[in-house]
């Protein structure tokens, strides 16, 4: 089966939705148009995992000695679960959303499908060239989507800001392109140089906002929940593949060390601020920056399944709780299961997350081992607060929302099954690891649940030191001057002496191309 169907599917079903509305601006079976496009996607996607692997080349680049690479996915045991994960979320989105009817729109519902088409795009890119463009077009759409809400000028600052970060990580993977090019290799991941894979960790780390401590707009920009999520799932899933790629040509280096050491301090400060967010949707950016963290630390210790693991923690274990708006007290064991696919304990979807610990002892591990302790509190806070009840719905509300719900766990503990990679590696590791984890997990919610007083430590006090706002800060104080200087040329093109001032810079120009061809 051709990889791009499923792609071509939900791009398909949002190109419809949008007619429609063009035709019949009060057609209210949008939610039913999205739902079937979402599942015929997410069947295919699963269709997919049964040839595994393969690949198809979209369009050949012509001249080739420009363009060396075309345009290819690729669907193997690195990238496949990524596509099934955010399908799944997808299709999950469209299941939930019958809780949240009154604030539901269809235009919500398509951004939502074109973003999962984009993200599916780029975990399956098969070489740089095809992620490079992966990653331009969800940015875009991200772009568009957040600047569509209506909100205040400030909030807009930060989304520009925001998006440059994003566009440097995607420098830094064009600048190790252009180093693979240079040693006149093929445009492939595995053909990137060595000297090159600190590159592509820098690419992955302001992407995700791992490096620096970035945290994405979401409360700020727009109130709806599946929305929301889908703008921050699908970006982390897009870099998140890249890292387990990267993660087998890591070799040791101070460099890495030093990197580790940034991405362990992000990793607390997540943690800490997923602890005290107001609720799960406030708290977001947090939980992916901080179990993005562990995947990344995985893959710079050179275990690309543990990385794996991880990322596909953040996006199933992490959907499930941000997608659970209303919560029956007889429905609280499906958050129990998200928790379970953090605890890299035997048997659970994490499992494999263990492996980064066997490797030789590190004193820097104990740093993720509390990082992963805040992260299991904080789920279990946001899991325990009183939620909405399914009041005054329909009977097959009753149905397809918890049937969207469940949805993710299931399909985290078959990933976990699925990628099982037996017992010799990880049953002393794992049993080590999640007996730690859950004693600490539960001494620190039993002393603050009984003993309230007791605090944690306030975020803020480090806040702004690990959150780097400053480094933003510093990047919109570039962007106001770089503007002051255009509106200065502008004002001067725009009088009546313009027409010299543009001769004279086109002499000006012309002299110093003449300059160069003489030193040539």
């Amino acid at each position: 089966m051709p990889l791009a169907i499923p792609i071509f599917t939900l791009l398909l079903t949002v190109l419809i939705m949008l007619v429609i509305h063009l035709l019949r601006a009060n057609f209210s079976y949008h939610w039913l148009i999205a739902t079937v496009g979402a599942f015929i996607a997410w069947t295919m996607v699963l269709i997919m995992g049964t040839q595994l692997p393969q690949a198809d080349s979209l369009i050949a680049w012509k001249p080739e000695t420009l363009f060396p690479s075309s345009l290819v996915l690729t669907a193997d045991r690195l990238s496949w679960p990524y596509a099934v994960a955010l399908v799944t979320i997808v299709l999950a989105m469209m299941l939930t959303e019958v809780a949240r009817a009154t604030e539901s729109m269809w235009s919500a519902w398509a951004a939502g499908l074109l973003l999962g088409a984009l993200g599916i795009f780029a975990v399956l890119a098969g070489n740089p060239l095809t992620l490079l463009m992966a990653w331009t077009a969800i940015d875009l759409v991200e772009l568009l989507t957040l600047l569509g809400h209506r909100i205040p000028n400030n909030m807009r600052e930060r989304v520009v800001v925001a998006f440059s970060v994003r566009i440097l990580g995607s420098g830094m993977l064009m600048a190790a392109v252009l180093l693979t090019s240079s040693a006149g290799l093929e445009w492939t991941f595995a053909n990137i140089p060595s000297q090159a894979i600190i590159l592509l960790l820098l690419a992955v780390g302001l992407r995700l906002g791992v490096l620096p401590a970035y945290m994405p707009i979401l409360r700020e920009s727009t109130s709806q929940r599946s929305l929301g999520s889908i703008l921050n799932l699908v970006p982390a899933a897009a870099s998140l593949v890249l890292l387990n790629r990267t993660a087998s040509m890591v070799e040791p280096s101070t460099i890495v060390t030093v990197l580790m050491v940034f991405v362990g301090l992000s990793a607390i400060y997540a943690g800490a601020s997923w602890i005290f967010a107001t609720d799960e949707i406030d708290g977001a950016p947090s939980w992916i920056l901080g179990v993005a963290s562990l995947s990344a630390v995985a893959a710079m210790l050179g275990q690309p399944i543990a990385s794996q693991a991880w990322g596909i923690a953040v996006l199933l274990s992490g959907g499930l709780i941000f997608y659970t708006s209303a919560l029956e007290r007889r429905m609280t064991w499906l958050l129990l299961l998200g928790l379970l696919g953090i605890s890299a304990l035997p048997f659970t979807p994490a499992w494999n997350g263990a492996l980064m610990y066997t490797s030789p002892f590190n004193i820097l591990m104990v740093i993720f081992v509390i990082s992963q302790v805040l992260l299991m509190v904080g789920y279990i806070r946001h899991s325990l607060r009183t939620r909405e009840e399914l009041t005054g719905v329909e009977r097959w509300v009753w149905l397809i929302y918890p049937l969207g719900l469940a949805l993710l766990p299931l399909t985290h503990f078959l990933y976990g099954w699925w990628a099982f990679v037996g017992f010799d590696d990880l049953l002393l590791s794992s049993w080590l690891l999640g007996i730690i984890t859950l004693l600490l997990t539960a001494l620190i919610v039993g002393v603050t649940r009984f003993r309230p007083e007791v605090p944690f430590g306030r975020v803020a006090a480090f806040e702004s030191f690990f959150s780097l706002q400053w480094f933003y800060s510093l990047i919109w104080v570039f962007f106001r001057t770089v503007e002051s200087v255009i509106q200065f040329i502008t004002t001067i093109l725009e009088g009546e002496g313009g027409l010299l001032w543009a001769f004279l810079m086109l002499v000006m120009l012309f002299l110093t191309f003449v300059a160069m061809l003489g030193g040539i």
